[in-house]
Formats: C-alpha cells, structure tokens, sequence
C-alpha cells in the first residue's frame, strides 16, 4: 500500500507519518508538502491513499483534490483539517473527497477515519450534513472562497491560493453576498454563529 501525505506542517507530517504506519506496518509514506511535488510522486508511483490539509503550501488542497479526480485517480482521499469549518463538508464531498476529519480531533478518531477511507468508505459526521442544508444555494467555488473571506483572507490573497484572477474572486464574493443577502463577510459570519 502506498499513501501520499501532504501538509504544510513538518510536525504533522511526521505524526502523521507514525500513525499511518501504525495502522498498515508495511505501507509505503510519501510527504510532501504542496501541490507541485505531491504531483511528481502521484506521476511516478501507485498511490491508493491520499491525506492532507484543506491548505496546502501554495495552494489548496481542496482544488488539488480535484484536479486529482479529473486526471483519473481512483484511490481514497481523505481530508485532515487544520480549520474546523464546517463548510469544509460539502466542499470536500463536492470534490469527491472519501472523508474529512479535523486536526484537533481525538487520535482514535483521525485513525479510524484513515482506516476507513483505505478501505473505500465515506467519513463525514452527521453534524456536517445538516450544514450543507445551510449554505444558501453557494456553489463549492463560492463556498471555499467564503471559507477563505471569513478567516480574513483578502481578495487577493485568496486569488493567489485558488489561481483566479482577482476579478473572479470579486464576482464570487458580490454573489456570496447576494445570496445571504448580507451587504459585509462580518453579517454572513455574524448569521452563521446564529445558525450554529
């Protein structure tokens, strides 16, 4: 068995690291820690798992996970949050993720979750589903782009994370606003606090 980590933490990579072989003693652990080099090892070696954060050096890992999909690969992907939002569910489901935990989740828990995945099955709580019958109508796209606005990310920055022009991601946060009928990010995260 071969698995992929990426991370942007060294730290967590190397936990990481003990605890999947842990679970499989003869696994195969590639880390990388963004975009660009996780490629190289998904081009020249057989990954069936692959775990990492929402955020990646450089990047995101939910459109990483993505283009993953669109290029064929077949094998689990599970997501390890450093953000605990619950936004992140249906955004990872969109992107035909197998699962998502969080960082700061019990240890039993991360294990089972990568336990699971391996074996092809589907890891998101109950609670996250709920949650995706809250997010008015947003699309993946706008959905990570509000991820992103509500940790105080500029226009520009999250531009710079998704690879978007900063116009785009103008036109992404008008119609977020549109839809929650809210005319700041501070109203959508002030209504959201109210739904949780």
């Amino acid at each position: 068995m071969n698995v992929l980590l990426i991370d942007a933490q060294p730290l967590f990579l190397e936990a990481l690291e003990g605890l999947t072989k842990s679970i499989f003693p003869d696994v195969n652990v590639y880390k990388e820690s963004c975009a660009a080099k996780a490629s190289k090892v998904i081009r020249y070696e057989q990954i069936d798992t692959v775990i990492l954060d929402t955020e990646i050096s450089n990047g995101s890992g939910i459109d990483y996970a993505k283009r993953l999909r669109s290029i064929g690969f077949t094998g689990g992907i599970l997501f390890i949050s450093s953000s605990h939002s619950k936004m992140y569910c249906h955004i990872a489901r969109s992107s035909r993720a197998n699962g998502l935990v969080y960082k700061t989740e019990d240890i039993s828990k991360i294990r089972a979750a990568i336990l699971s995945v391996s074996q092809g099955k589907e890891v998101f709580e109950q609670s996250d589903n709920m949650m995706v019958k809250r997010t008015f109508n947003l699309s993946a796209r706008e959905e990570l782009v509000l991820t992103y606005l509500t940790k105080g990310y500029s226009n520009k920055k999250i531009s710079e994370l998704l690879s978007l022009s900063n116009k785009t991601i103008s036109t992404y946060k008008s119609r977020i606003l549109s839809k929650y009928n809210a005319k700041s990010v501070i109203e959508i995260i002030s209504l959201q606090s109210q739904a949780s």
